[in-house]
């Protein structure tokens, strides 16, 4: 089984820039009807494509643009800005127009029968490459990966039956991991309908009375964030101990060194606020985008300076994971954040919010219908999380030849 090693220029590969002239789109151009979705840099992702902000360009637009128009099984590389993000244009990406912008390009095979698409892909993610495209980048404020670097970066390539299986092999985790992903969606959004049954359309009962929030179950209590709420704001002290929290604009809090491939040095934990579990967090200039989340891990963590950090009753936990992602909070924390460049919401601002308040009787019949549901999606988190690690190991190992694929059917 032999591994040569080439540059991107010596394939099959075709490296192509956006359409950066002077019918290049500006902000008049972009609208959220559907026909050709323009990526910014928020759709090419550390783990490939996201599609929670879009912004489309229009038929006539798109068709006097000349270069960076996707094709299936393009590959898309982020090399402005953060560098290095990589997207695969698969058959399951549901867009069938997509242009890149300007802070990105196009990795295209035109050897088929050569070069797997999917091998590139897998050997662009890899950490080896992550690593090589550090050390290339250019510029300082804003740095950049030009073409005319990025062409002479070479990869490992061995022949195309062994792309195949090592593509085989990594598809079949990542197909598994979105199978996951799907279903937990799916169980989530059952969780909702149970949380809109009791606490949005109160079909569990007909006794009401009515309130500023108009009719409310008769055992419902209309109150203050202040008064369900306990502002916390204990420093922490053994810095050795603590793990560091951000919260994430999918409304949870993840480990600062996994979401944003750093470690926060310990030496700067004294000043910062201790997360227990089931606490909420979030930072106060960026609560208007929905990063606000519990505190799941077993493990001690806390949170930079900035943040705001509160706890609740225990037993309504569910409730509040998704009173904070419901239009309503949203609506209210539009409406009082203050500050004309940047919005915040201090804990002060957050107390004054009001809400339907059910009662525990109530909580526990919710509780009991949705803890079923919390387990089996955090045991496919759980599934997730080794097979991302099994992705990982493996992948160096396959693109070194590491792992003898000769005599292996797959």
């Amino acid at each position: 089984m032999e591994f040569k090693e080439k540059a991107l220029q010596d394939i099959g590969i075709e490296i192509i820039d956006g359409d950066r002239g002077k019918n290049y789109p500006n902000g008049e151009d972009f609208n959220k009807e559907k026909y050709c979705l323009f990526l910014n840099a928020k759709n090419v992702t550390y783990n490939g494509f996201e599609f929670n902000e879009k912004v489309f360009i229009d038929k006539q637009k798109d068709q006097i643009l000349r270069k960076g128009k996707l094709k299936r099984n393009d590959i898309v590389l982020t090399t402005r800005g953060t560098i290095g993000n990589v997207a695969f244009y698969s058959d399951n990406i549901k867009y069938d127009n997509i242009r890149i912008n300007s802070g990105m390009v196009i990795i295209r095979n035109n050897d088929f029968i050569n070069i797997n698409n999917k091998y590139i892909y897998w050997y662009l993610k890899s950490q080896k490459m992550r690593e090589k495209i550090i050390e290339m980048k250019t510029g300082t404020a804003q740095p950049q990966l030009p073409i005319s670097i990025l062409k002479k970066i070479k990869i490992i390539l061995p022949c195309k039956r062994i792309q195949d299986k090592i593509t085989k092999i990594l598809d079949s985790i990542e197909q598994k991991i979105e199978l996951n992903n799907q279903v937990n969606d799916n169980l989530y959004e059952i969780g909702k309908s149970y949380y809109k049954y009791f606490f949005k359309q109160y079909k569990h009962t007909n006794k009401f009375i009515e309130t500023e929030f108009g009719r409310i179950p008769i055992d419902y209590e209309v109150k203050s964030l202040f008064e369900v709420t306990k502002n916390n704001r204990e420093k922490v002290k053994d810095d050795t101990e603590y793990k560091v929290l951000s919260a994430v604009k999918t409304g949870n809090l993840q480990l600062s060194e996994e979401y944003f491939n750093k470690i926060v040095p310990s030496t700067e934990l004294n000043k910062y606020i201790i997360v227990k579990k089931d606490d909420f967090a979030y930072n106060p200039a960026r609560i208007n985008i929905g990063s606000i989340g519990r505190n799941e891990y077993d493990f001690k963590t806390c949170v930079s300076p900035v943040y705001v950090s509160f706890s609740i009753d225990n037993k309504y936990k569910y409730f509040w994971d998704f009173y904070f992602k419901d239009i309503t909070f949203k609506r209210e924390v539009n409406t009082r954040a203050s500050g004309s460049v940047r919005q915040a919401l201090k804990y002060e601002d957050l107390g004054l919010i009001k809400l339907v308040y059910p009662n525990k009787d109530i909580i526990d019949k919710f509780n009991y219908l949705y803890n079923k549901i919390d387990i089996n999606i955090k045991q496919r988190k759980k599934e997730n999380k080794i097979l991302k690690q099994l992705r990982d190991t493996l992948l160096p190992k396959l693109m070194n030849g590491e792992i003898d694929l000769e005599n292996i059917e797959i």
